[in-house]
């Protein structure tokens, strides 16, 4: 059976603190699709919290990276916890032994320099995923930030080398790490896998699956 990962911005189900009635509504659409592996990120408590106070005090890239590791990793074990199945797994090889047995594994971060987004992306690589699902705040990839930018152009379609070269450009730091990183790219592009990338809160899991209201990758 074909396998999806799921990558769920902690923007989206952490926003400052947990939205159980998103939370609750986004696993039990989890819990329908079939053969399922998640990815949950750090969220605005991250950002607004901790990396507000913590930048300029002195502290690395690589601890502030951890930082956002540690919190990620606290929202996927609860996030797990309202799956029917689900587990949280630590590592890829967690992810693959729970995947094998029947259960829906659920991460966070892995290592410092690198977004959830990228976690994801090798996650579908390692257990051959067929579709990567992305679910953001916004619609999809902008060639330009939509918040900022009235004229900003949605991307319905993209290829992997488009979407490479876009994200290519796109600066990253911890905390605030583009709606979709150039090591995501380049992981997906490789493994040929194919991604959509939509809002999460607007749009059903069902409906972006099927690429609807989103930018779809491949």
């Amino acid at each position: 059976m074909p396998t999806t990962v799921i990558k769920v911005g902690g923007s989206l189900l952490f926003p400052g603190k947990p939205d159980i009635s998103l939370i609750k509504k986004m696993a039990s659409q989890i819990d329908n699709l079939g053969k399922t592996a998640v990815v949950v990120g750090a969220g605005r408590i991250l950002r607004d919290s901790y990396l507000s106070t913590l930048r300029g005090s002195g502290l690395d890239r690589e601890f502030l990276d951890t930082v956002g590791i540690l919190i990620a990793q606290i929202n996927a074990r609860i996030f797990s916890k309202f799956l029917k199945n689900g587990i949280y797994a630590e590592t890829l090889a967690d992810a693959k032994a729970a995947l094998a047995s029947g259960k829906t594994p659920v991460m966070g971060g892995l290592k410092p320099r690198q977004s959830t987004d990228a976690v994801a992306s090798q996650l579908a690589e390692a257990i051959k995923a067929s579709t990567l699902l992305v679910l953001t705040d916004v619609d999809g990839i902008y060639d330009k930030d939509p918040n900022e930018n009235p004229d900003a152009k949605k991307f319905d379609k993209m290829t992997f080398s488009q979407l490479v070269d876009l994200t290519a450009k796109l600066s990253a730091q911890p905390g605030n790490y583009p709606v979709f990183d150039a090591v995501a790219a380049e992981t997906v592009a490789r493994a040929k896998i194919k991604t959509i990338i939509g809002n999460g809160r607007t749009q059903t899991l069902a409906s972006l699956l099927s690429g609807k209201a989103a930018t779809v990758v491949q």
